[in-house]
């Protein structure tokens, strides 16, 4: 017999129950997951198959160890019960995982229906989107053109009433400075004329200092001549 021929004959081991019990809670998990075919009776009588027959291997398999540990058996017959015992749950188990890979075969089609449903609705939104965009642009593009209309008049509007009062001010400024320019040359003439008053009250001054002192001398010498005739009549 072949090295070959020996591992197939030779038992395998189950698979590791705790794989076993993380690939059925991902799998009912999954099957939650599909919120509208959850009550679907063929789902629910697979998953509770399997979930009778995890507790019957959860019940079963150790209790027939413990049977054949303690029965009063030779080595040889020991082996082979175990091996018997061995194969019958792995048998079980082999018949869960495919049980298990059905379903999941049949939960991949499920989610794949549903995911190609959700992208065809995707879809058919997108496009009725973009129909009721294109509608709503339309009115879009009216109402900016009819708001850049109304804009353009109020800056319009806005440009005549500022040059409107531009104008006023300018005027105002202009008989503003009309006034002031009257008023300064008010002012500088009559300056001009205290200049010229004060002038000739100045050069009067001056006449009356050089014409006093000599009005003073005349009169001086007048009453000294006389006096003098009168000295001499005396």
């Amino acid at each position: 017999m072949t090295r070959v021929e020996k591992s197939a004959l030779a038992p395998t081991a189950p698979p590791s129950e705790e794989t076993f019990d993380k690939s059925l809670v991902n799998l009912i998990g999954r099957l939650n997951a599909l919120k509208f075919d959850v009550a679907d009776p063929a789902f629910k009588a697979e998953i509770a198959a399997i979930k009778s027959l995890r507790e019957f291997l959860n019940e079963s398999y150790p209790a027939k160890l413990k049977a054949v540990k303690t029965k009063e058996m030779k080595g040889a017959e020991v082996v082979l019960a175990l091996k018997l015992t061995v194969n019958e749950v792995q048998g079980n188990l082999d018949c869960a995982s495919l049980k298990v890979k059905e379903l999941e075969e049949r939960i991949c089609s499920q989610e794949i229906a549903n995911v190609a449903k959700k992208v065809m609705n995707t879809m058919i939104m997108k496009i009725e989107s973009k129909e009721q965009g294109d509608r709503h642009n339309i009115q879009l593009a009216s109402i900016a053109r009819r708001n850049e209309e109304d804009l353009q008049k109020a800056i319009n509007k806005l440009e005549e009433e500022n040059k409107a009062k531009t104008d006023e001010m300018e005027q105002l400024h202009r008989d503003q400075l009309k006034a002031l320019q009257e008023k300064l040359a008010a002012k500088a003439e009559e300056a001009e004329n205290l200049r010229k008053a004060d002038n000739e009250k100045q050069r009067t001054m001056d006449f009356w200092k050089q014409e006093i002192p000599k009005i003073v001398g005349n009169y001086s010498e007048a009453a000294g001549k006389r006096q003098r005739m009168d000295d001499d009549e005396a």
